[in-house]
């Protein structure tokens, strides 16, 4: 199973002391890829990567950032033979964040341990599909934690099909 997703995310939550993700950067266009393995009819286990191309804020026109994150996931598919397809999945990950100021650029790595996404995929053949997803994960940059909550479209290629 192929998916890829694209859509805004919103983060939340300090860099580090005294810097709020807020201040630095704004809402993101973010892009996804994921590629998994069916255990069963239901359960579903792979890898997922993200691409996060972050705004400026109002306060900081110059400011910027950008981030990439990826790890394992495991997803529940809810109901197997219909065109509707409504899933839950659970995921961990490494982020790492470039963040762009008036004066330099500051680089920010840490672990998403808590990634979660409800989604359904619509398919209008056996092999191909589409729908939304929302996304709310956290993690650690040291010791100062960070949320962001996603939501977009996704497209996904199943073989063999449904």
């Amino acid at each position: 199973m192929l998916g890829a997703s694209l859509g805004a995310r919103w983060p939340f939550g300090e860099l580090e002391a005294g810097k709020r993700q807020q201040t630095y950067f704004g809402a993101a266009l973010a892009a996804n890829l994921d590629l998994g393995y069916g255990l069963s009819r239901n359960v579903v286990v792979g890898l997922w990567g993200e691409f996060d191309n972050h705004y400026s804020p109002s306060g900081c026109g110059p400011c910027s950032a950008k981030s990439l994150a990826g790890g394992p996931f495991i997803r529940y598919h809810m109901v197997q033979g219909t065109r509707f397809d409504p899933w839950a999945a659970f995921a961990l990950g490494v982020r790492s964040t470039d963040v762009k100021t008036r004066t330099d650029t500051e680089h920010y790595f840490g672990v998403d341990f808590l990634r979660l996404t409800l989604g359904g995929d619509w398919y209008p053949t056996s092999n191909f599909g589409f729908g939304p997803y929302f996304t709310f994960d956290a993690g650690t940059y040291g010791s100062h934690v960070h949320t962001g909550i996603s939501t977009g479209l996704r497209l996904v290629l199943d073989f063999p099909g449904k």
